[in-house]
């Protein structure tokens, strides 16, 4: 039985938009039991959404998944209640919500700011973002470091391979997928706006704006797993 004073819970979820501002110094003993299950039932719904999508899965696939679908759904759940991110906590969602802006935009001393943050800081298993074009779409993603190879002047995603250290894409799509799609890949900065936009699932068309696109389970791991300072 918590001993928290009606002021402490206004501190640590405080409602907003349909959601919750999630605080750093929440603890596992002080989450509401419900905002922990709406959580879970909305990465459900999401994921088995996203399997019923997916084609050439096996039914020795499918099986693999559903039984370790409650571990990752649950942990994912766990993470975004206490991970102390900066942003709005969609509950019913399972979402953040962030400011997104009228276009995707890249300072232009990303470059620099970049290969710095690369060569002093970045360490394996970092979340990163990824700036995705295609001819109709423009998109935020996150991914993950698992090579740091400065000595040639690289670094390796897990989902999107390899970059250099400015943020040009090393690992082009075959010639005739790349004139389908015309898709260009940038790594940029991880700092709070672009991890805003990734976490968000902030993405773009020609005429500007449009609706979040939910996360991948992955993506909601890896979000979790930010440090905030």
């Amino acid at each position: 039985m918590s001993n928290m004073n009606e002021n402490q819970q206004a501190d640590i979820f405080q409602a907003l938009h349909g959601g919750y501002v999630n605080s750093p110094q929440a603890t596992p003993d002080q989450w509401p039991a419900a905002a922990f299950a709406e959580l879970c039932n909305a990465l459900y719904e999401r994921e088995l959404q996203q399997l019923a999508q997916q084609l050439g899965l096996t039914v020795q696939g499918l099986q693999k998944r559903l039984r370790s679908l409650p571990y990752y759904i649950q942990q994912a759940a766990r993470g975004m209640l206490q991970c102390g991110a900066p942003f709005v906590l969609d509950l019913q969602n399972a979402s953040w919500q962030t400011p997104q802006k009228t276009k995707l935009q890249t300072a232009a001393k990303q470059t620099t700011k970049l290969s710095n943050w690369l060569h002093k800081h970045a360490k394996l298993g970092d979340a990163v973002v990824i700036h995705v074009q295609t001819q109709h779409l423009q998109k935020a993603v996150l991914d993950s470091l698992d090579r740091l190879d400065l000595a040639q002047q690289r670094v390796h995603c897990n989902h999107w391979g390899w970059f250099d250290l400015q943020g040009q894409w090393l690992d082009p799509l075959p010639a005739h997928e790349a004139a389908a799609t015309a898709m260009q890949a940038v790594l940029v900065l991880p700092d709070k706006y672009h991890l805003g936009a990734a976490m968000g699932g902030h993405q773009w068309g020609h005429k500007g704006k449009l609706d979040p696109r939910p996360l991948s389970l992955r993506e909601v791991l890896l979000a979790t797993r930010i440090q905030w300072r």
